[in-house]
């Protein structure tokens, strides 16, 4: 759990900050998610990290109003599309608008399955053995998942 942003996030990012020779890190992490920055503080780093949103007291409803008072684009919980902790709404959102990504997604668990019998990316059978009608019924839930840090518990 949370090696592929260890391996294909964290330390490409740590390793351009040492080829830059980065000072200070900024992360924007919300007044209301103190706890994720106290585990980030733990971890020994040749730079300062810094959280500005929490330090200035801004909260996750904070940034919605900024966003929506200033009429900007509502930004998406990031993640990758085949994670197996996202939200089953994303996987509904994924077959209706991408059907050509939901099919890779589908290649790369046929894959997976070929090497370690009865992995799936997400609950206990294949994306594409789910069905339209399954997926019309899950929710439209977007607050879950990897903005609060769910998948990295």
């Amino acid at each position: 759990m949370g090696s592929c942003r260890d391996q294909f996030k964290i330390r490409p990012i740590h390793k351009l900050y040492k080829e830059l020779g980065v000072k200070t890190e900024w992360i924007g992490f919300s007044a209301n998610e103190q706890g994720r920055a106290l585990k980030k503080r733990r971890f020994k780093n040749p730079w300062e990290i810094t959280f500005p949103l929490i330090e200035q007291g801004v909260t996750t409803a904070d940034c919605e109003w900024v966003i929506t008072h200033y009429p900007l684009p509502m930004p998406q919980r990031s993640s990758c599309i085949f994670c197996p902790y996202q939200h089953p709404s994303r996987v509904r959102l994924l077959y209706e608008r991408h059907p050509d990504l939901f099919e890779k997604v589908g290649l790369l668990e046929d894959r997976a399955l070929s090497r370690k019998s009865g992995w799936y990316l997400y609950h206990d059978k294949p994306w594409r053995t789910w069905g339209v009608t399954q997926l019309h019924l899950l929710g439209d839930d977007w607050n879950y998942g990897c903005q609060d840090g769910y998948c990295f518990r």
